[in-house]
Formats: structure tokens, sequence, C-alpha cells
């Protein structure tokens, strides 16, 4: 398994003779300060539930994070930056702090032409969606340059040309994800790329992009058996597992999905998105008790328990317990929160409160739930397409 057969730390050390203490780490032993991998391989949370370790084995260089406004691992449990003032951090050595700058030049000034293709990428990420040299990166004749190109590219950069084929399957799926929201299946170019797709030469990633695409239009048959391939192809990878039993869910087995999705969390206990699925399902078949403590672990393991996604999810669960009067006072104020926050208001009875906070915005979903009850809203803008809170 990808587990670490020692602690972190224990397997630093087995190479790295263990520094002098509190005199390198700046934290007195029996915290988070001494252990290796908090400060130099920190992590870092993608899409709200795959936490990743940084493998840049980097040194927390304050000068490096004020000079250009970059990340370091001390704002992980630091959040004003009063830690970046300390003369006791270690300073890098000036190498890399040039190495450094340059690279922070490169995302404002254009490589020279005989740049290596690294250093154009990464020049081109950084450029704006719509930038000229970013639309002109998408005929480059390096894949890396393209993928850098096609990564968040603005739809109209991309079509009607060069359009979303490419040789490259990455940089072909990078042009599928920039253009989600204009694409439809009967276009040509989506078509040949959706029969890559179904092919399995891209692998379990592969079925599952199919069947984002697949949920995106509406086509469920299509979606399940894109799902159905992909497990086939890797049957115990967290992704599929989580995609099967939310098929089985739509599908009204929710007994399934929830034995499926326990066994998922049995073999991957640390992966949030496994348990916070759990935690939905559970909540449908009516164990608000046992969805509660599943949601309170994945949102845990997200990194981010207060996040807008968990802090609904957390709300939603205690008002099916009836305890909103707990769930109001939980859930966090926010643009996100406050078509749920009215819904609670109106449910618990809280009147004056849902009056004035139906007249804070001009938010449709908020303005649906004040008229469900009888109140009038900021703005009577029409439905958005999105669902209201139940």
């Amino acid at each position: 398994t990808a587990r670490l057969r020692q602690p972190a730390t224990t397997l630093c050390t087995t190479c790295h003779p263990s520094p002098a203490g509190t005199a390198h780490a700046l934290h007195p032993p029996g915290t988070d300060g001494p252990d290796c991998v908090a400060c130099h391989l920190p992590t870092t949370t993608y899409m709200g539930r795959h936490t990743r370790h940084d493998h840049g084995l980097h040194i927390p260089d304050p000068t490096l994070a004020r000079r250009h406004g970059t990340p370091i691992a001390c704002d992980r449990c630091h959040e004003d930056r009063a830690v970046l003032d300390d003369p006791r951090i270690a300073l890098a050595d000036g190498g890399r702090r040039a190495l450094a700058d340059t690279l922070a030049r490169h995302h404002t000034t254009p490589p020279p032409a005989d740049a290596p293709p690294g250093q154009r990428a990464a020049w081109i990420a950084a450029l704006p969606a719509d930038h000229p040299a970013r639309a002109a990166a998408h005929t480059h004749p390096d894949p890396l340059i393209r993928l850098a190109a096609a990564t968040g590219a603005a739809p109209e950069t991309l079509l009607p040309t060069p359009g979303l084929g490419d040789p490259v399957p990455a940089v072909a799926i990078a042009r599928r994800r920039a253009v989600t929201s204009v694409r439809r299946p009967d276009d040509p170019a989506m078509a040949r790329l959706t029969h890559w797709l179904a092919s399995g030469q891209a692998g379990a990633g592969g079925q599952l992009e199919l069947a984002a695409w697949a949920d995106h239009w509406g086509d469920e048959a299509r979606r399940t058996t894109a799902v159905a391939r992909a497990a086939a192809l890797d049957p115990g990878d967290p992704q599929v597992l989580r995609e099967q039993a939310i098929v089985q869910a739509r599908a009204g087995h929710l007994d399934d999905a929830e034995q499926h999705l326990a066994a998922a969390v049995a073999l991957h206990p640390d992966n949030p998105g496994l348990r916070v699925a759990h935690a939905r399902v559970l909540h449908d078949l009516g164990r608000g008790t046992d969805a509660l403590s599943e949601l309170a672990t994945g949102c845990v393991l997200t990194a981010a328990p207060d996040k807008p996604a968990c802090a609904r999810d957390h709300a939603l669960l205690l008002h099916a317990l009836g305890r909103t009067e707990e769930a109001l006072s939980t859930l966090p104020d926010g643009d996100d929160t406050r078509p749920l926050r009215a819904m609670l208001l109106r449910d618990a009875g809280h009147l004056p409160a849902l009056r004035a906070l139906c007249a804070t915005s001009n938010d449709a979903a908020l303005a649906r739930v004040c008229r469900s009850a009888g109140i009038s809203a900021r703005t009577d803008a029409s439905d958005d397409g999105r669902s209201p809170p139940r």
C-alpha cells in the first residue's frame, strides 16, 4: 500500500541525522514543530477532499514569502504571518533565493525564445485565461506548453479552433475541462474525445471523465456504464468506489450504496471524500446520528472542517435531527450559507431575523426561501436554476 512503514520523521532521520531539537525546529518537543513533515512537506487540500504533501522538501523562507507573497509552511498554523518576523528562522542560501526571484519574474515577463519548455509552460500557466499569448500557445509543438495553455483557458480561445482534439490525452482532457459549459455531446470534436475515453486507453480516470460528461448532459445510462467500466479497470480506487455508490443511490438502492461506501471507507479510512459521501447516504437512510459522526470525521480529514460545504452538510444533519437551534449557532455567516440560514430561521420560527436577512442580499436562492415564508425579498429575481434548500 501507499502507507508509510514507519513514522515520517523516523524515515527522514534514517538518512538525515536529527538536528539539535528546539534550536533547529523552533518548537518545543511534543508539538508539531519538531516533525520534519510539518515544515518540509506541508499539506494542501485539493478539491476539498484530497490532502497531499508537498514533496518539494523546501526550507521555509520568510524573506521569499514576503517578497513574492508565496505560501510558507508556517502559514498552516500561524495565520497572521507574525511568525515571519521571528529572527530565529533560518534563512535560505542566496542561490535558492535567486532562483525564486527568477521564477517570479517569469510570471510577468515572457521568457527568452530559447528558454526550456518547462520555463515557458510555467509562464503560460500564470497568464489570464484569455491572454493572447496563452491562446497562441494552444498550437505550440511542445505538449507541455499546450497543456499549460489548455489548463484553465477561456473557451473562446479554443473554439472553434484549435478545438478539443490533441494527440496527447492530457491536453485533450484539459481542453475538455476548459469548455465544459459550452460543449454538447453531438459536437464532432467532443464525439471524438468521448469515443477515445470510452475505449479505455485513458484507464479508469478516463472513464470517470466520461462519467462526468454524461452527468453534465443528464445521460444517466451513459454515466452508469462509464462508472462500471472504471470499476472493472481499477476496483480499489477511492474515487471509483465513491462514484459506484452514487450510481446505486441515484437508482434508489440506498442500502446497497451504504454498504458499498462502508466497505470503501474501511479500505481507505483516511479519504475524506468517501466519508462525506457515506455521511450523506446515512442521512438519506434516516441514520442521522451515524451520519453526523461520519461527516465530522470526513470534514476534519479535509483539513478544512469550517469550509462552506462541510458547514452546510453539518447544519442540514443537525436540522434533520431536530437540532435546528444548534444548526443555526454552528453555521458560519457568508454568501454561500445565507439560503440555508434563511431556511433554518424559517423552520425555527425566527421571523424577525429572517426578515433582516432577506433584506441583505439579492441572491435568487435566498429570495425563494424568503418568499416561501411570505416575506418580501430584496429582489424578485427569476429562478436561476439552483434548487432551493429543502
